[in-house]
């Protein structure tokens, strides 16, 4: 599933032509004309493309309730002004990157896959509500951090990157306990129970199949 790129510009032609840019480069893009109905979107993206003079709501506004509402969600700040001051005060209110107008299209894309890559975001793992990435070993569930011990996290990958194969008991304590553990295969069922605690919503997907293992359902 292609990244989403929300491009929040009120100029409908910087705007068209960012939006233009980014979906030629393989990524769907979410558009918004304001700071207000930017927030309507945060929700949804994966990174935030964000001009600094909107109307109804600036620019700094809203990266300051992206950071308080939605943690590391990667920000790169565009704007008209190119002295070091706006530039600086962009990086230290928490924005990944700063682009200044005008600027090559193809480097705005460049950095735009670049701050993906860096949070791990270029390839998510999507059900649902819930989204893993590979990557950064975050997860996610309704846009909220979901807090997975590394042993939960690696259990839930397993499952999510074959998504619908079932996996016995057996070959999950291999995998993740190693050949050696002494225990019983009981861990796994633990474990899983757990997960499904923390899946909430989404817990429905990790379904049991009597006499064989666990999946992980995909659609």
């Amino acid at each position: 599933m292609p990244a989403k790129v929300l491009v929040v510009e009120d100029d409908p032609g910087i705007r068209m032509l960012v939006a233009t840019t980014l979906q030629s480069a393989g990524l769907t893009v979410l558009e918004a004309r304001d700071g207000v109905e930017a927030m309507d979107f945060v929700p949804e993206a994966d990174l935030v493309v964000l001009d600094v003079g909107l109307p109804r709501q600036s620019g700094w506004e809203v990266l300051e309730a992206i950071r308080q509402n939605f943690g590391q969600l990667p920000v790169l700040m565009l704007t008209g002004h190119s002295d070091e001051t706006n530039r600086v005060r962009g990086l230290e209110s928490g924005a990944d990157d700063y682009l200044t107008k005008p600027f090559s299209v193809r480097e705005l894309a460049a950095r735009v896959k670049a701050l993906l890559r860096r949070s791990g975001r270029l390839g998510l793992i999507v059900m649902g509500s819930l989204k893993l990435s590979p990557g950064s070993r975050e997860a996610w569930l309704d846009n909220d951090t979901l807090h997975l011990t590394p042993l939960e996290f690696d259990l839930l990958m397993t499952l999510a990157q074959a998504p619908g194969r079932i996996f016995s008991r057996e070959e999950l304590l291999v995998r993740h306990w190693g050949a050696e553990y002494e225990g019983t295969e009981r861990v796994v069922d633990i474990y899983i129970g757990r997960l499904r605690k923390k899946l909430l919503t989404e817990s429905d997907r990790l379904e049991t199949v009597w006499g064989q293992g666990y999946r992980l359902r995909g659609d």
